[in-house]
């Protein structure tokens, strides 16, 4: 059986299969739940020193969104070690869980994967929409460019839908890795990517957690159009997140979900009736006068006659 994640069998990489096709949600505008944000370049750090972070399948499959939102668990958890647990234990992990994506939206998958196994990669508002819709993540929202570096130090870090440079592999491959949105890069319309962004220098630069590894961006990747969208994912113990409102939003994009109606409950059986008895019949009705008189005077005389035998 071959292994899906081992790293030496597929040594290339994938972009996905997202190509133009960004993704938005205006009614789940992240700023509309959290007060305060700014658009400020921040610093922050949510790599932990970790250096190794998977490929997560992404060297054979098209998961590159789905490889992203494991990675942002790694993040969150300071944890190398829940590589490949996306949606347990609802689904076997990282790929079982992007192939369950795929089924749901009709997709099949052609060979040599299995029919089970669709390979169309993500649109990213859909994706955290089937990741909410299945009690993976909290709840999320789209993260206005602006405002990137606020919502990702709040969120160890942030969902980011790119398009890449011609030369991203080759950049990746360098040592040291060459920053995309290098000199002379432009986004190519047809290299659609999803990558974790994991650390904030402070000046629009950062890095990004992509197959496997720690890739730098310049600022110019975020001013010259690679970055088409953002998303963070809350967690229920995010505190500055305002949760009726959001799930408010969340409720009017993917419907009000609510348990199935309970079957009626059948009527109750009347009470049952007390028994009836037989009626007792009528006591005798008093003699006449008449008879009681005459029958006391004959006790009279029956004591008078016993008396004469005495």
């Amino acid at each position: 059986m071959v292994d899906l994640l081992n790293e030496s069998q597929f040594p290339q990489r994938r972009a996905g299969k997202r190509g133009a096709s960004e993704s938005h949600e205006p009614r789940l505008n992240a700023s509309l739940f959290v007060k305060g944000a700014t658009t400020d370049y921040i610093a922050f750090d949510a790599a932990h020193g970790i250096t190794n972070w998977g490929m997560d399948g992404n060297d054979r499959w098209s998961n590159c969104g789905a490889a992203a939102v494991d990675h942002g668990n790694i993040a969150k958890a300071a944890n190398p070690g829940l590589l490949n647990t996306l949606g347990q234990p609802k689904f076997n992990g990282t790929l079982p869980t992007y192939w369950a994506y795929g089924l749901s939206l009709g997709e099949v998958g052609t060979p040599p994967a299995q029919p089970d196994q669709p390979d169309q990669g993500v649109t990213n508002n859909t994706w955290l929409g089937f990741l909410y819709q299945n009690g993976i993540i909290d709840g999320y929202g789209e993260v206005p460019l602006a405002q990137l570096d606020y919502f990702a130090s709040l969120g160890y870090g942030a969902l980011i839908g790119q398009l890449l440079p011609a030369t991203a592999e080759s950049d990746f491959e360098a040592s040291p890795p060459i920053p995309w949105g290098s000199p002379g890069e432009t986004p190519d319309n047809q290299e659609g990517h999803d990558t974790w962004y994991v650390k904030g220098t402070g000046d629009g630069a950062g890095i990004m957690v992509t197959w496997g590894a720690l890739q730098p961006f310049t600022l110019e990747y975020r001013t010259a159009g690679f970055i088409t969208d953002a998303w963070i994912i809350f967690d229920k113990d995010d505190p500055n997140v305002d949760w009726t409102a959001l799930q408010a939003a969340l409720n009017a994009v993917h419907g009000v979900q609510t348990d199935p109606a309970p079957a009626p409950t059948p009527p109750a059986p009347p009470a049952p009736k007390p028994p009836v008895l037989p009626s007792m019949p009528n006591p005798p009705a008093p003699l006449p006068a008449f008879y009681e008189a005459w029958f006391a005077e004959i006790k009279e005389w029956e004591q008078k006659i016993l008396a004469l035998f005495k």
